[in-house]
């Protein structure tokens, strides 16, 4: 979503807002200022994609003054982190050991069983997308928890209906079953319950 100041956007369908570490810049309060007030709107579920991003140009020390910003903020508003992390996730879990009362899912997980299990045990969420199509990512979702499992598609070309064919596959497990149990998760995570 992107929100301009003074646009009144017509919220009609669940958003998260959060400021992605490729838009961070030094500049960001004055962003996070203007996201603030639309925090309390219903149709907000999350905050994020934040996190850290080593490959990007932002210095690491700013990513990270508005992660911990954009943390405080969720755990104040009691609503979920979604989680970008790329090349950082140390720090990250470093960062967020400050803030055991958030509730945070690491979007776009492509990494190994042992981060995988690592991330888990603390009670986090991992969010598989087309990644999956790839055996380590395969290897990794068989390896957790399927209570902390979510499914995306994010980007990319991929329907969400390959996803979940993808991960049924992976488990060997019913597709419909898959999909109750994602269906849970989504409402455990985000803290809502979930309309057909």
């Amino acid at each position: 979503m992107q929100y301009e100041s003074g646009y009144a956007y017509p919220f009609t369908q669940n958003y998260s807002i959060g400021l992605h570490p490729w838009h961070v810049n030094s500049q960001w309060q004055n962003a996070w200022e203007q996201y603030l007030p639309l925090l309390n709107n219903k149709h907000i579920w999350a905050v994020g994609e934040c996190g850290l991003d080593a490959l990007c140009k932002t210095p690491i020390e700013i990513q990270t003054e508005a992660f911990r910003v954009q943390i405080e903020t969720a755990c104040k508003l009691q609503l979920p982190l979604i989680i970008h992390c790329v090349k950082s996730f140390d720090k990250v879990l470093g960062i967020l050991k400050d803030y055991p009362k958030v509730h945070a899912a690491f979007h776009g997980f492509n990494k190994n069983v042992s981060l995988a299990q690592q991330i888990t045990k603390r009670g986090y969420y991992l969010s598989f997308g087309e990644a999956l199509a790839h055996p380590r990512n395969q290897e990794t979702l068989k390896h957790i928890n399927l209570k902390q499992v979510l499914l995306e598609t994010d980007y990319a070309t991929i329907q969400i209906e390959k996803v979940y064919t993808l991960a049924a596959q992976t488990l060997a497990m019913q597709l419909d079953r898959l999909q109750e149990q994602i269906f849970d998760n989504c409402e455990h995570f985000f803290g809502k319950k979930l309309i057909l």
